[in-house]
């Protein structure tokens, strides 16, 4: 299904602000949800790379340990660059009716996983007027479920790059880490260059300087040689 909404902040977001990545709080019902869409095809499956758009559940007590989230593939039309995504859910329609208290699909407005795709993505309609909001500032303002099956997920604050030394190389799994914590085109430019970036589970380690997009990272002055460590 399309993604109107989605597509206009997306693009209204990189002109603007010059940012891939954002998040945002909604409501259906009771439940609260909290969403990140990333414009940078960061993953693939069997029809190629996609734009994830996460969706999880926000407990507030009520359901006791009830979690739930949610990943979308977004792919853009090459045609009318028009952002869409199947709203099937498979094995997480269950789990997520059960939050939303629904117990069938019969009556006058019957829910459907196509209505809260489109609930989910008109959603993020105020970001670019509210940007402050709703930026990634640290790894911390990306959901918890997102940050999961990384190397070292535990290690949350990012505390500098590292130079790898000639034979040595960036293991897959720290870009892995990159790409999905940075974004693409920090990921790819720290593979050119043969750089790690360094992480720490000691919030007194974390730098203030936290590489949000592709400029902030030449701020740093990377891309002009650099010790064996920055920090």
């Amino acid at each position: 299904m399309d993604l109107p909404v989605l597509t206009k902040v997306s693009d209204l977001v990189l002109r603007e602000y010059n940012a891939t990545r954002f998040k945002w709080r909604f409501s259906d019902g009771k439940a609260c949800f909290e969403a990140f869409y990333s414009s940078d095809p960061l993953e693939h499956d069997g029809h190629g790379s996609y734009r994830p758009l996460m969706v999880a559940y926000v407990p507030d007590g009520s359901m006791g340990e009830a979690s739930w989230a949610h990943v979308y593939q977004v792919r853009r039309d090459r045609g009318t660059g028009m952002l869409f995504a199947d709203p099937y859910l498979g094995h997480d329609m269950g789990n997520l009716m059960r939050i939303l208290g629904i117990v069938g699909r019969h009556g006058g407005n019957p829910w459907s996983a196509r209505k809260f795709l489109d609930h989910v993505q008109s959603s993020s309609a105020g970001i670019s007027s509210h940007w402050s909001s709703h930026r990634i500032r640290t790894a911390l303002d990306l959901p918890a479920a997102y940050r999961k099956d990384v190397e070292e997920s535990d290690k949350v604050y990012w505390c500098g790059w590292r130079q790898n030394p000639p034979g040595k190389h960036q293991s897959e799994a720290n870009y892995q880490k990159t790409l999905r914590w940075l974004g693409g085109e920090i990921a790819e430019l720290c593979r050119s260059m043969n750089v790690s970036t360094c992480w720490s589970a000691d919030p007194d380690a974390a730098r203030t300087d936290f590489p949000l997009t592709l400029a902030d990272f030449r701020k740093h002055g990377l891309t002009h040689g650099w010790p064996s460590r920055i920090s």
